[in-house]
């Protein structure tokens, strides 16, 4: 069972999910969930293909919000190794709120680091305050036995402002002598230097020896005769990065690597989170997986992941990002009882995605929810059973609006009385109206009836 645990993508309550995973079984887990604001977001998919809907609604408050964080954060620090990290990119609105609630579940000593990433450029200007333009990632390890790789930002070049005469090398320098009361006396090669009580000599002799056998050149004289030791260009591994990122830039509309996933992180983002605290075949856990970059990041880095999702229009499209086959998503909905419990708006996006068309989304379609991709057949979707007549009339008017003459609907069964009036309009040869099942979906019927075509959309 846990084999089948790695490289997976699940379709599901991540709380539900969660259930299924072993404890002690995750290297790293990095969320963001969906911050706590009344936001209703619509966005557009690649070049126009698709349009999506995400919503990220709270009500009941801050409580309701905490409480519902709570059980899902406790079922990640179970499945966390001894060794593992915690990761928790937090909504402004309450980021205080859920250090409090981590505290709790790894205790206060176990937060690592308080990230905050400077997100946006710039701000609008506000005559009210200070415009915020970071978010803050909390980082915590399960035990005092985790992994932790520093890391590195481009070198400073105009720091190392000295000429090797020898080599030609660049360097600068750092201090050998500080305050101290032991370590007072290097023989630097037969040259032997001893200093007074209260300072102390950064290295030991051992070390010293062999820097020296290494390279004979390694240490810098000043002026007055105080040793320094050497730090090369061509050696540096960069700046330090600290808790201030502020080197990564966030998602724009111009972004190359822009999505149009409302909440979307950049990768860089991500490459650092990872490559901080794993090693290339650790596990990593993303139970708000989203738009996918989490696993991107993942699979180029050589780790392995478990994605968790409840979107089944999230879980396609990082699917389709990663060129995982569909149909290896576990609990991916197929059949009529999974569709009947989806979202309404899921729904549309699922029967958009079988027919290869763009979702409509926007408020005042009347009666169009779909537009098939290649032919621009509208289409209608019901999430009903028993579609009747009255339905059938509407969907008229709508493609007549349109100025059409073909369409589709799409329902779990149609009446009758449906039937009858899409036969009654193509004998008058006036709109062809396919009526179409999630079995029609399901068996490629809408492609063989010339309704829509494979194209960039193609199914796995």
């Amino acid at each position: 069972m846990t084999e089948r645990l790695k490289n997976i993508i699940i379709c599901d309550d991540n709380l539900e999910a969660m259930k299924h995973v072993p404890d002690n079984y995750v290297d790293l887990c990095y969320i963001d969930p969906p911050f706590f604001t009344n936001a209703n977001y619509e966005i557009i998919w690649g070049d126009d293909y698709e349009t999506r809907s995400f919503r990220d609604r709270w009500e009941g408050g801050i409580n309701h919000y905490i409480d519902w964080m709570r059980p899902r954060i406790e079922a990640i620090h179970r499945v966390l190794k001894e060794t593992g990290t915690f990761f928790l990119h937090c909504d402004p609105h309450a980021d205080d709120y859920l250090r409090t609630l981590c505290d709790g579940i790894f205790g206060h000593n176990r937060l690592i680091s308080k990230i905050i990433w400077k997100r946006y450029a710039s701000g609008s200007f506000s005559e009210k305050g200070f415009t915020t333009i970071t978010d803050t990632i909390l980082f915590y390890s399960k035990s005092d036995e985790y992994k932790f790789h520093p890391q590195y930002g481009e070198v400073n070049v105009s720091a190392f402002k000295h000429m090797e005469k020898e080599t030609g090398r660049r360097f600068k320098t750092a201090p050998l002598i500080k305050s101290g009361k032991t370590n007072h006396i290097l023989n630097f090669g037969g040259k032997v230097m001893t200093l007074s009580d209260n300072q102390r000599f950064v290295w030991s002799q051992e070390r010293l020896d062999k820097e020296l056998e290494k390279n004979p050149h390694c240490i810098y004289w000043t002026k007055t005769g105080n040793p320094r030791f050497k730090m090369y260009l061509d050696e540096a591994p960069g700046v330090f990065i600290d808790n201030l990122w502020l080197d990564i830039h966030g998602i724009t509309s111009t972004s190359s690597e822009r999505l149009g996933y409302p909440t979307q992180k950049p990768e860089a983002l991500l490459e650092r989170i990872v490559n901080c605290a794993s090693n290339e075949g650790d596990l990593i856990l993303d139970v708000f997986a989203g738009g996918g970059t989490t696993i991107a990041v993942t699979k180029r880095l050589k780790r392995e992941f478990i994605a968790i999702e409840i979107s089944p229009t999230a879980c396609r499209l990082m699917a389709n990002r990663i060129a995982y086959p569909i149909s290896r998503i576990f609990n991916f909905p197929i059949k009529q009882d999974d569709l009947d419990n989806l979202d309404p708006f899921e729904f549309q996006n699922w029967v958009c995605w079988k027919m290869n068309a763009r979702s409509q989304v926007k408020t005042g379609d009347r009666g169009i929810d779909g537009i098939c991709n290649h032919t621009n057949v509208p289409i209608q979707v019901k999430q009903s059973e028993r579609i009747g007549r009255p339905v059938v009339d509407n969907f008229e008017t709508a493609i007549r609006r349109k100025k059409k003459n073909k369409g589709a609907i799409v329902g779990f069964s149609f009446t009758r009385g449906a039937y009858e009036e899409v036969a009654r309009v193509a004998r008058e040869g006036k709109l062809d109206i396919k009526l179409y099942t999630i079995e029609d979906l399901n068996n490629g019927k809408p492609f063989e009836d010339g309704i829509s075509t494979k194209g960039p959309l193609d199914l796995y």
